[in-house]
């Protein structure tokens, strides 16, 4: 009896750690679509009170999660780039943008690795600067976070 109820704990416990695990995901991916629509809009005070949340978020996922999560990684990339977004000049946005692909990095990354998260994301290519970004399959249009509102439709759709 005692081994079962154990089991049910440690089960239990389990399924509680991966809710959270995905809470924070999900957390991640809205901060990220928070700043990849901040530079496409050239709202740069925006994207660094994004940068903020995300750094926030993907610490929370690496003090949380197991060290030999496959997801790690991408999570990392994510976190030194939300940082570095913080730690730049706030004027420098051509240097906002450029981390922005260190971020991009990462995410793309965690969704890969996630078939349900593929079939709720799509993935772009800027070819001005061979950068790529995703955003959710509900944006209505192709927002481009490397162009700004010089250029928000320069890019294309490409398959996971």
């Amino acid at each position: 009896m005692k081994t079962k109820t154990l089991v049910g704990l440690i089960g239990i416990f389990f399924i509680a750690n991966l809710a959270l695990a995905h809470n924070v995901i999900d957390d991640i991916l809205e901060s990220y679509h928070d700043i990849q629509t901040a530079l496409a809009k050239d709202l740069f005070d925006d994207a660094r009170n994004a940068a903020k949340l995300l750094s926030k978020d993907a610490q929370h996922w690496l003090d949380d999660a197991s060290a030999t999560d496959p997801r790690r990684a991408d999570i990392v990339k994510i976190h030194e780039g939300a940082k570095q977004i913080l730690e730049a000049k706030p004027n420098d946005k051509q240097k906002m943008r450029d981390l922005f692909e260190l971020v991009s990095t990462g995410v793309i990354g965690v969704i890969k690795a996630d078939a349900t998260l593929k079939s709720e994301w799509q993935l772009f290519y800027c070819p001005m600067v061979k950068k790529y970004w995703t955003q959710p399959k509900s944006d209505p249009k192709m927002m481009n976070p490397y162009m700004g509102a010089a250029m928000p439709q320069c890019g294309s759709k490409k398959p996971w």
